[in-house]
């Protein structure tokens, strides 16, 4: 999450576009999922940003993967894991329960290769990779970040362990919320945290999901993703409140 130049605002044309295509996305999606009329016509964008551009969202629940232009994130992580992966500037995720060595090597080789469907010519210097924990669980993820980078080819990636804010810390702290956003005047991105419990969700709103890797039988609400109904009260994840490092892989 390295600070980067300030580009001057784009113009008209250029916010116009990935606006479009993301709206066009979501309403895509909508329409494989099995909705229709008023609720594929009305599909918007998300919250302006600070250039007036319309930001969506995707939310990684259970088992499940898929991207978004301005936001993606994962609801609900204790035992789980959160990877995100950032380029240009689409933003992934994958929601990883903690489960057995076979099904987590699951979920890598489903995001992987759609990393890799996504984007073919993967530049790996300009992919970024970030791995979130709450507190003291998942003592596996460090080898299985390594794993995530080494299939990708990508040379390091970010990893954030949330301490606190969480109620008691340790293993059994509240269940997080995480979301990974691009800040386009900085051609980065940010990580941010609250309880899972205190997130303000509007069902069918967010991008949908690109599928699930295992277990796909959920009821509905899972079938088309959520979009933050109150982006306030959201923490940055910094060395104040988590353990943070770049590890080379």
């Amino acid at each position: 999450m390295a600070a980067g130049t300030d580009p001057s605002p784009p113009n008209a044309a250029q916010r116009a576009r990935p606006v479009a295509a993301a709206a066009q996305r979501r309403k895509d999606g909508l329409v494989a999922a099995g909705f229709s009329g008023n609720a594929v016509r009305d599909v918007r964008a998300g919250s302006p940003d600070r250039w007036g551009r319309r930001s969506s969202m995707f939310i990684a629940t259970m088992y499940s993967y898929g991207m978004d232009d301005d936001c993606v994130g994962v609801d609900g992580i204790r035992g789980c894991m959160g990877v995100f992966l950032t380029y240009r500037p689409a933003l992934y995720a994958i929601h990883l329960p903690d489960n057995t060595p076979q099904r987590n090597d699951m979920g890598r080789n489903a995001f992987v290769n759609f990393i890799q469907q996504q984007i073919p010519g993967l530049q790996v210097n300009d992919a970024r990779l970030y791995g979130v924990v709450n507190g003291a669980n998942r003592p596996s993820a460090l080898n299985e970040l390594t794993r995530f980078c080494e299939d990708l080819g990508i040379p390091r990636f970010t990893f954030a362990r949330l301490r606190k804010n969480l109620g008691a810390e340790g293993a059994q702290q509240d269940a997080a919320a995480v979301l990974c956003e691009y800040i386009p005047h900085k051609r980065d991105c940010r990580l941010k945290y609250k309880r899972a419990d205190d997130a303000n969700w509007t069902e069918r709103a967010g991008t949908v999901r690109t599928g699930f890797y295992f277990n796909n039988s959920f009821d509905t609400i899972y079938s088309v993703n959520s979009r933050l109904l109150n982006q306030t009260g959201w923490i940055v994840v910094d060395d104040n409140n988590s353990s943070i490092m770049v590890v080379p892989a």
